[in-house]
């Protein structure tokens, strides 16, 4: 009887200690499960900012292009118009000439 009530304390006391151990060891995998979230979570946020920096940085980088090509297209179309005006005035005049001439 005596043997049996030891043994059974000593199991009472060993589930007690494996039980402590197993809040221990949940309470630190929590801990560290919780800070590897974080961890990931701020990790994430960086790459979405850098990700976020670059795509502002390549709309920016279009956008100036897009105005540089615009500004080159009207000049040449400018250039082309005034060439166009220059060819139109000689011609008209070459007309006018050669009006002049028919109806002396």
């Amino acid at each position: 009887q005596i043997l049996l009530q030891i043994f059974h304390v000593q199991v009472q006391v060993l589930l007690q200690i494996f039980h402590v151990q197993v809040q221990v060891l949940l309470q630190i995998f929590h801990v560290r499960y919780q800070i590897l979230l974080q961890i990931f979570h701020v990790r994430f946020q960086i790459l979405l900012q850098i990700f976020h920096v670059q795509v502002q940085d390549l709309l920016q980088i279009f956008h100036v292009r897009f105005q540089i090509l615009l500004q080159i297209f009207h000049v040449q179309v400018q250039v082309l118009l005034q060439i166009f005006h220059v060819r139109f005035q000689i011609l008209l005049q070459i007309f006018h000439v050669q009006v002049q001439v028919l109806l002396q």
